[in-house]
């Protein structure tokens, strides 16, 4: 038997890609996922319930990426080093997710609940973080600004390595990239 929530997602997500949010109907993901345009409302109380519980799902997805690769680090230099990498990597295996994700990063359709169930999921993130603060390594500044500076030089990161592979292959970029989005917020 098809989950059919996962299918439905799974539905939203190609089709919010493709067409985007406003030029999607519910009856054409319903019909996509296979099922029934009433086994939509069964799922999600609405449209805008269904994506704000994709955005959860895909960021959530890239969370456990990035935790799992923390918690196998054993350094804080490591630590660093594996976050960098899981974000990049997960976006470039999970194309279509992280698309999704950049889309709607600003979204008026995503809830600021979804947005704070995002921050409260990441433990892990969070605890990593204040132990770098802890460290006194990072420069000083505000730590919602340090993860947003990371964040959008990792966003750029991954923009030039899906445009240029070739250069994602070559591990001597890669470290040279790391230490550039290293060096900008640590001491």
């Amino acid at each position: 038997m098809i989950d059919k929530r996962a299918a439905l997602l799974s539905s939203a997500l190609e089709l919010f890609s493709i067409r985007g949010y406003e030029n999607t109907p519910t009856s054409l993901i319903s019909k996509n996922a296979g099922v029934a345009t009433g086994t939509l409302f069964h799922h999600f109380s609405s449209k805008e319930e269904l994506i704000n519980q994709l955005y959860l799902d895909c960021k959530l997805k890239m969370m456990q990426q990035i935790e799992n690769s923390i918690k196998a680090a054993k350094s804080t230099d490591d630590k660093i080093k594996a976050v960098w990498e899981a974000m990049i990597r997960w976006a470039l295996e999970n194309e279509e997710r992280f698309l999704f994700i950049m889309q709607n990063k600003r979204n008026s359709y995503i809830k600021e609940e979804t947005r704070q169930q995002v921050k409260t999921q990441s433990d892990e993130l969070k605890a990593f973080i204040l132990e770098i603060d802890n460290l006194n390594t990072l420069r000083n500044l505000p730590p919602d600004l340090i993860a947003e500076i990371s964040s959008s030089m990792i966003d750029g990161a991954i923009s030039y390595f899906r445009r240029n592979p070739e250069q994602y292959a070559d591990s001597k970029i890669r470290e040279a990239a790391y230490q550039v989005f290293k060096n900008a917020f640590m001491k």
